[in-house]
């Protein structure tokens, strides 16, 4: 009788987390955005040029810390914009 009810716990157990997957999925990828269209046409690269990048930009808005990465007013819909990086849009005025 005890590995009987042993296992259809176990079984509901995996039933339940399979039902879950789904949804675990779609949280996890919802999570990042990247701009791929806006990043070609202003030459974005993950490294800086010439002692400019992202973090001294006007247009760079900060992520939560300074190793996270942030956004870009310049491009939409993207908050993977490294601090390090650059493109042509550089702006200090």
């Amino acid at each position: 009788m005890t590995a009987n009810l042993t296992r259809r716990k176990l079984c509901q157990s995996a039933g339940v987390a399979l039902m879950m997957l789904p949804v675990i999925t779609v949280c996890t990828d919802a999570s990042a955005k990247t701009n791929l269209s806006m990043r070609e046409k202003l030459k974005y690269q993950s490294q800086p040029k010439e002692g400019m990048s992202c973090a001294a930009c006007l247009e760079y808005l900060p992520g939560s810390s300074d190793q996270s990465v942030g956004g870009c007013k310049v491009i939409p819909e993207d908050d993977e914009i490294s601090a390090r990086a650059y493109c042509v849009a550089w702006n200090t005025m």
